[in-house]
């Protein structure tokens, strides 16, 4: 169990920012042992996923220590032959995509996010993104709707508006059970997602009221 944080559950009217420093709250008071079964369960629910089986191009992303996401599903993909790929972060813009190399520590990028290495060329990119059929988004918290959480850089919002991401791909964004609230703000700008996967929960798709 999380050990819960010294603020309450923010109420409806809160804002992105009020939300964003209670979840930030719950995942520092997560235990590693907590953390390290959530990524199992996740990992194990999306390897059994049946869509998963036939995607020859899936867009992952190498996690924060505290996230629900472990380099296991990466890791798993890449030996499977599948083309793996892993966001690099560039302040401001939609998201550039690398090659996953299973090569161990990597050095933090912008917002401290491990850097992949050198992106594709744009042209090699933009073919890789129309071949993905499943894009795994982090957050902080989902609502039922599909609205997503995330840390406030805008990245993922810019990158399914603006490229070939997400054209025809699953959106699914990895969750702690407890990060499916009822209801979250949104912007006109926000991207939602159309699928969580969750250690209990499995995946489902959204929305799912």
């Amino acid at each position: 169990m999380v050990t819960p944080p010294a603020a309450p559950r923010p109420d409806e009217r809160a804002g992105k920012d009020e939300w964003r420093r209670w979840a930030l709250d719950c995942r520092r008071a997560r235990s590693a042992a907590e953390i390290a079964d959530a990524r199992a369960a996740i990992t194990d629910h999306l390897l059994r996923w049946p869509p998963l089986a036939s995607a020859t191009t899936v867009c992952t992303y190498l996690p924060l220590r505290t996230e629900p996401l472990g380099a296991d599903l990466s890791e798993a993909l890449h030996r499977q032959g599948r083309q793996v790929l892993v966001p690099v972060t560039v302040l401001d813009q939609p998201l550039r995509w690398a090659q996953y190399r299973p090569d161990g520590d990597r050095p933090l990028g912008v917002g401290r996010v491990p850097d992949p290495g050198p992106a594709l060329l744009p042209a090699e990119q933009h073919q890789a993104l129309l071949r993905v059929s499943l894009v795994l988004v982090p957050a902080l918290l989902v609502a039922w709707d599909g609205t997503r959480l995330g840390r406030g850089g805008g990245h993922y919002d810019r990158s399914f508006a603006r490229t070939a991401l997400g054209s025809a791909a699953v959106r699914m964004t990895v969750v702690f059970d407890d990060e499916l609230v009822d209801t979250l703000p949104d912007d006109p700008h926000d991207i939602r997602v159309t699928a969580l996967v969750s250690p209990l929960a499995g995946v489902r798709m959204l929305p799912l009221r």
